[in-house]
């Protein structure tokens, strides 16, 4: 399974697809190991909803389990970095 996912940096920052302003928060807290329940309790949302967001997130990523997301984060910062330093210059430029 690791080996098909390994290579990280193969990947192009504009090959992600898009995510909802929602999905983005979110990613953040999941990336950063906040409990399932604490994020419920910030967001009002229940944790079955939190799930449902983060598969959503994790299959337009082109992953099947969180797991592996997680683990190419860790490996590779500077990919998911960069789409957020885009994003926000084109917010600058608008």
């Amino acid at each position: 399974h690791f080996i098909k996912y390994a290579c990280a940096n193969e990947v192009a920052v504009g090959e992600l697809a898009p995510l909802t302003k929602k999905e983005e928060e979110l990613l953040w807290h999941f990336l950063y190991k906040k409990s399932m329940s604490q994020i419920a309790s910030s967001y009002g949302m229940s944790r079955k909803t939190l799930y449902i967001h983060r598969l959503r997130i994790c299959r337009k990523y082109g992953f099947k389990r969180f797991f592996h997301l997680l683990f190419i984060y860790q490996r590779s910062r500077h990919i998911f970095a960069s789409k957020i330093c885009r994003v926000d210059k084109n917010a600058d430029q608008a």
